[in-house]
Formats: structure tokens, sequence, C-alpha cells
């Protein structure tokens, strides 16, 4: 018996559309997951669904339409621009923290007035994290906003009430031409 002519039989150009079909789905389905989900930048569905809210009513300030759904746990990604008006809104509150998660070398290159430094690289990180009062509202920021995404799901995950992630990290806050302090 030949081996090859069987072998070639099982593979006739209707199997060969019909993989092609389901690996065509797969990819597509893929695609539209990524396009409806977070996208790597850390939100949550909170904060998509915020987001959308914000879209459809015409207000592009995420911040705005948080606050509409008072109450509930936030965690929302927010340009620089907003994160600056949630700053000045909550200037000289005791129940708001700017959390800076990049190393002290990057820290003392410049940071956002009022920052407190906890290093994402820490191996206690976590730990030091879930010390931190869950009821106080949080502003988070990295360099680039890898660290910080990260950090927002993990704010969650440890039942955190309300976090901002800085999207873009302190480098968008930058070309934003935002103040920055050094120490």
């Amino acid at each position: 018996m030949n081996y090859r002519i069987r072998y070639r039989k099982r593979f006739t150009p209707i199997t060969l559309l019909f993989v092609a079909f389901i690996l065509s789905a797969v990819v597509f389905l893929s695609g539209c997951k990524s396009r409806s989900g977070s996208e790597g930048k850390g939100n949550s569905t909170v904060a998509t669904t915020a987001e959308n809210s914000a879209n459809a009513s015409g207000n592009e300030s995420a911040i705005g339409t948080m606050e509409a759904i008072k109450g509930q746990k936030k965690y929302v990604t927010v340009g620089p621009e907003d994160a600056m008006k949630l700053i000045e809104e909550n200037k000289g509150k005791s129940d708001f923290v700017i959390l800076d998660v990049r190393t002290p070398s990057e820290y003392s290159e410049g940071h956002i007035a009022n920052s407190m430094l906890l290093n994402f690289y820490e191996p206690d990180f976590q730990d030091k994290l879930n010390q931190l009062d869950k009821n106080k509202r949080y502003l988070i920021y990295c360099r680039s906003g890898s660290r910080s995404g990260r950090t927002l799901k993990l704010m969650e995950k440890l039942k955190f009430r309300e976090v901002y992630n800085l999207s873009g990290g302190i480098i968008n806050w930058k070309s934003k031409k935002l103040p920055l302090e050094k120490k």
C-alpha cells in the first residue's frame, strides 16, 4: 500500500479551506477582543464602561464620568490633563495620594509634587502596597505607564476603592509641559 497517496487524500482543497476559515475566525475574534478590552493599558471593565459613557455623552473626561458613579470601586486610566485636574481638585486633602512606582533614581530625576515613592521592583512591593489605606483615592504613575498599569490591576485585586492611572506615565506628563519637582 502506498502511504503517500493515502496521506495526500486526507488534505483535500475543501479541508484546507476549512482550516483556513477556522484560523481566520480565530484571528478575527482575538482582534475584536483586544479592541473592546483594555489593550494592555491596565484599564478594568469599570474604566472601560466609564470611558464609553463619557464618550457617548460627549464628555471626554473620565474623571467627571467616574464621579457620576460614586460609591463604586473605580479603576481608571487618565491622560495628563485629567490627572492634573484631579491633583488640583484634591490639593490638601488627606484622602488623596499620588503614588510614584518608579525606582528611586528615576524619582530623583523628577516627580510630580507631593508624590510618594513605592518602588515597583522591590521584592516586597505587593506587601507594601497592601499596607496602604484602601479607602483613599490614588493617582499612580511610572515612567511610561507599564508598571503603573500593572499596579492598577494589582490595586483592583487588592480591593482599593479608587485608583487613577496616568496614561503614558511621566513621559506623557513631561510632553504636556506639566510641572515636576526634583529632589
